[in-house]
């Protein structure tokens, strides 16, 4: 048992003289210096590669020219790349900054790349939509004004056939479009104007038609035949059958020589039978037309 404890009271002895050994000691300090180089080495070098703790801040980009907006970003070191181009109804100014990636004032590394979408002044053409169904002005032109296309009246021709406003042709860029041609296709750019010729009626005025003493379908036939629209019907206690049953009072009332604009509601008041008074049929009849 001394033995084994003289053993190791030797190792020990020897272990603390290399430790503490001049030669030890130096070639330690070398290691620990060496290792805490090469870990500042790391440091400096991840420092750099990072920009650590080193951010500049994006301006707002939005609304501006793009070579203004490439002139400032590359005086923060910014790199500009323009992702889309897309043209926006109604705005004529191209190459507008419409967004940016990243947002405006967020905070960004140096050298960071900025993705814009600029604005184009001039859109794809765009087919016009056909007259069949909505061959009326004030319809067209909403069809028109969705596609950023502006509709004028060019010219205003009497027609008895068609009704008032009604388009008869197209111009484009001095060209006649007739309903044909739109079925087959005419294209045209976004924000441009064309032209229509559409029906009139002089005046637009129409005589009052005389309804009192007509059974309800034959006033019914005179106001659509002197193109007015039914208004109100006012049918009182006495009708059960209303096609058998008579006008007693209009609004508009008639007079001779009276007259509203087409398209206007005439109001009829009903009753079962024939009122008194009524003029024979021959005169009735004439007094119908609004003479």
């Amino acid at each position: 048992m001394s033995n084994f404890s003289d053993k190791l009271k030797s190792v020990w002895r020897e272990l603390l003289a290399f430790v503490t050994s001049p030669i030890f000691i130096k070639n330690f300090l070398m290691m620990i210096s060496v290792v805490g180089l090469f870990l500042l080495l790391i440091f400096l070098w991840m420092k750099f590669y990072t920009r650590h703790g080193e951010s500049l801040q994006v301006e707002n980009y939005v609304d501006m020219h793009i070579d203004d907006a490439m002139k400032q970003a590359r005086g923060r070191s910014f790199d500009i790349v323009i992702l889309d181009s897309i043209y926006v109804p109604g705005r004529k100014d191209a190459n507008m900054v419409l967004q940016q990636n990243p947002k405006a004032f967020s905070r960004v590394k140096k050298n960071r790349t900025v993705y814009m979408t600029v604005t184009r002044g001039q859109g794809d053409p765009v087919s016009l939509p056909r007259l069949t169904g909505r061959d009326e002005f004030s319809q067209y032109e909403r069809a028109l004004r969705a596609l950023d296309i502006k509709l004028e009246i060019q010219e205003r021709i009497y027609s008895e056939k068609y009704a008032v406003n009604t388009i008869l042709h197209l111009l484009v860029d001095g060209q006649e479009k007739n309903s044909k041609d739109l079925n087959e296709g005419v294209k045209v750019l976004p924000g441009s104007t064309i032209q229509a010729v559409v029906t009139d009626r002089g005046t637009n005025l129409v005589p009052v038609p005389n309804l009192k003493c007509l059974q309800y379908e034959e006033a019914t036939f005179a106001i659509r035949n002197s193109e007015l629209n039914i208004g109100t019907e006012r049918p009182d206690a006495s009708v059960s059958y209303k096609n058998d049953a008579y006008v007693y009072r209009q609004i508009p009332a008639y007079s001779p020589g009276k007259q509203m604009r087409i398209g206007e509601q005439v109001d009829i008041f009903l009753q079962q039978n024939r009122p008194t008074n009524c003029p024979d049929l021959e005169n009735q009849e004439n007094n119908n037309t609004g003479f």
